[in-house]
């Protein structure tokens, strides 16, 4: 990559998280309530739609990573499995202990308290585990899901054209959404999230392409039969986690944006043709 274009994508980046932090920021102080209640007393199920359920998969770090793994198998570059893996990892490392610092309760269960409150009712606390500490599944700050889809997002920059990059952007940004209209979230976790996500997609394209200039990946040729492996691994470590019945959504939700991809490469090919014929 031309080091004019690598500057460029660096200072959006910036841009972008200076943005997110700042947009975060106003909105824990004026927003987060204000739009988490609204929501909660709409008593409507906004996140359940067939088209939401297949679009929430994408923040979990399953379906992210199979499609990594597709896509580096069928472009044949490691360099886009190691980037999305590290990606990930990175974003585990940070969310998890963050989520158990900031302990901050998710807004579903801060309204259905607040409203149990008033009824005279028996509150609901957050599930604890060893030394009292919450599960970060437990936890709103910051949004890992959000985390997850960026940081792939981010990492993706540095093999994947204007039209499908767009593609994959809106799917981040429906994730985050989906997100806070399902009171799993407030606005300001997921905007916190998001700039994770976007940190740790360009610090693994770093840490892969210092790694890769001084090495060689070990196996060679070899490694597109780990990628197979991982390819048929992944939706079998989904199924025992989780069950078959969740083999039918991770299926759809891989295919619907696997299909846009390919849709939009299709037509960032012939926008190509087009500009190289005029």
């Amino acid at each position: 990559m031309k080091q004019a274009k690598i500057n460029k994508i660096n200072w959006f980046v910036f841009a972008s998280v200076v943005f997110l932090i700042t947009a975060a920021i106003v909105s824990y102080f004026f927003f987060d309530s204000y739009v988490s209640g609204k929501i909660f007393d709409t008593h409507r199920e906004l996140d359940e739609s067939f088209v939401a359920k297949l679009i929430k998969p994408l923040g979990k770090t399953y379906v992210p990573l199979w499609l990594v793994f597709v896509l580096g198998f069928l472009k044949k570059r490691i360099e886009i499995i190691l980037i999305g893996a590290i990606a990930l990892l990175l974003v585990l490392a940070v969310v998890s202990p963050e989520k158990m610092i900031f302990d901050r309760q998710r807004p579903n269960l801060y309204f259905a308290n607040q409203t149990k409150s008033q009824l005279g009712e028996k509150t609901e606390k957050a599930k604890s585990y060893f030394f009292g500490l919450h599960k970060p599944l437990n936890q709103s700050f910051p949004s890992g899901d959000t985390a997850t889809i960026f940081a792939v997002v981010a990492a993706a920059t540095s093999f994947v054209p204007g039209f499908p990059f767009v593609v994959l952007l809106l799917a981040a940004f429906a994730v985050g959404f989906l997100r806070v209209i399902g009171l799993a979230h407030y606005p300001s976790d997921v905007l916190v999230g998001a700039a994770l996500g976007i940190i740790c997609g360009r610090i693994a394209i770093l840490i892969c392409e210092k790694w890769l200039e001084k090495n060689k990946f070990p196996l060679g040729a070899g490694w597109r039969s780990i990628a197979v492996v991982g390819i048929f691994l992944i939706p079998s470590l989904d199924v025992m986690s989780k069950g078959f019945k969740d083999l039918y959504i991770f299926s759809l939700s891989s295919v619907l944006l696997a299909g846009c991809f390919c849709l939009a490469m299709a037509i960032q090919q012939m926008l190509n043709k087009s500009t190289k014929l005029l």
